[in-house]
């Protein structure tokens, strides 16, 4: 399955495949992605997910724009890298 709904993917995906710019990301389990993502792009996307257990805090956003998909950079790792890690100071270590 494709698809940019993060809460049909919890509830039906056994293994799950993060991309971006067509490249993947991160693979693992349902369970590895969502409670233990180890690559910024995903602890981003994880971080972006709006809350209904009362936080008020602001909803957190990936940083950047993405990549021109018809001038993609050489290594979209690094593109990523450089746009979440300086905003990011919580990424997680897992």
């Amino acid at each position: 399955m494709i698809t940019h709904d993060l809460g049909v993917v919890a509830g039906i995906c056994d293994q799950v495949m993060v991309m971006y710019a067509g490249r993947t990301m991160e693979y693992g389990t349902a369970e590895q992605i969502f409670y233990h993502p180890t690559h910024p792009y995903s602890i981003g996307l994880m971080d972006a997910i709006p809350r209904l257990d009362g936080n008020e805090e602001h909803l957190v956003t990936i940083p950047g724009n993405p990549p021109n998909l018809l001038h993609l950079p050489k290594v979209v790792h690094s593109h990523l890298v450089a746009n979440l890690l300086p905003n990011n100071a919580k990424l997680r270590q897992n």
